[in-house]
């Protein structure tokens, strides 16, 4: 354990600053650590650190480097299969065993993409700026209550894979603003776990769609039918990354026309409980209600008004595929959300 009075310096400061900070700072756990555990705090530390570059080591005192990697250390040892861990907090030596004039967030998630991409969005819509990140992935085995057993580099097959993430903010002092940061982490990081879920089954949606175009009742020319099954196609292919998906259908309630969710439609983001959603009119069908006489697009293209809690922080791209009568009239609705790729 770590803590204001349990640092022991090497008296020898003229050697230790000849050492690349990240040699100091495992030499100075020599001293602090129980021998069973030392390697294992080495071997941690080298992986949390080792993107670090040597000059920003060099700015903090090894002691606040040291301490970090025990606190995360720990923080890391317990962790339930599937859980998000997340901690917001101001580093004091008594509770932590090291300080910082910065706030500080850490995570521990299953590795997944989008997990710094996606954090750092939420730390930005808090109106707060990153000073630092590290960020290494490990393979961990642990027992069945989560305790961690061993560890090492990802890739190994020793378990999972797991992220840890490190991020040194400015100063945040109100509780309730530490608090609502911490939400914001959280509530992305659920965001990023249900996209990468279910990102293979959105995929699939969009090609069962394209598939089923052509065999549709549509008052589209067999052309127009067939342009919107290859740009379906086309998202497909690593052209569009998926964030959401949800189908709504038109009905009446208590004599008005109405637009409802599709109870169990929902995908990644737009997983939430259908049954909870408000009805909406069928006006925000997409064109719905056009002159007399004229076809509603079969495929809709259009922005949000939301911006995207995960991987980029622009608006969302909403494509929507809709449905029609007998009379031509558009009544359902599958739209998805997410965001062109860069290929795109």
């Amino acid at each position: 354990m770590f803590g204001q009075h349990f640092f022991l310096i090497n008296t020898e400061d003229a050697l230790m600053t000849q050492l690349h900070p990240l040699n100091a700072i495992l030499e100075l756990l020599k001293g602090n650590v129980a021998a069973p555990k030392l390697a294992e705090a080495e071997i941690f530390t080298r992986a949390l650190l080792a993107r670090t570059p040597a000059e920003e080591l060099a700015e903090k005192p090894t002691t606040s480097w040291a301490g970090m990697a025990i606190s995360l250390l720990k923080y890391w040892r317990e962790r339930k299969s599937a859980e998000i861990k997340v901690r917001v907090y101001n580093p004091n030596l008594d509770e932590h065993g090291w300080e910082s004039t910065r706030t500080v967030v850490e995570v521990v998630n299953d590795d997944m993409p989008f997990l710094v991409d996606s954090t750092s969005i939420a730390v930005q819509n808090c109106g707060l700026i990153s000073h630092l990140i590290v960020h290494p992935v490990l393979s961990a085995q642990r027992d069945a209550g989560g305790h961690l057993l061993s560890f090492g580099a990802a890739g190994t097959g020793l378990g999972k894979n797991e992220s840890i993430m490190h991020f040194q903010l400015e100063r945040v002092t109100e509780a309730d603003a530490l608090e609502t940061l911490r939400i914001a982490v959280v509530q992305c990081l659920n965001d990023v776990r249900a996209c990468v879920i279910d990102f293979k089954a959105m995929r699939d949606k969009a090609l069962a769609i394209a598939a089923e175009l052509p065999q549709r009742h549509s008052p589209h020319a067999a052309a127009v039918v067939a342009e919107a099954a290859e740009f379906l196609s086309w998202l497909a292919a690593d052209h569009f990354t998926m964030l959401g998906y949800r189908e709504y259908a038109a009905a009446n309630e208590g004599g008005f026309e109405v637009l409802k969710a599709v109870p169990g439609s929902g995908l990644g983001m737009l997983r939430a409980d259908e049954s909870k959603l408000s009805v909406r009119p069928t006006a925000s069908l997409a064109a719905r209600d056009l002159p007399k006489g004229d076809t509603a697009e079969l495929v809709v293209l259009s922005k949000t008004n939301a911006r995207s809690t995960v991987h980029h922080p622009g608006y969302m791209d909403y494509i929507g595929v809709l449905t029609f009568d007998a009379s031509g009239q558009a009544v359902s609705e599958q739209r998805f959300l997410g965001m062109y790729t860069s290929s795109a």
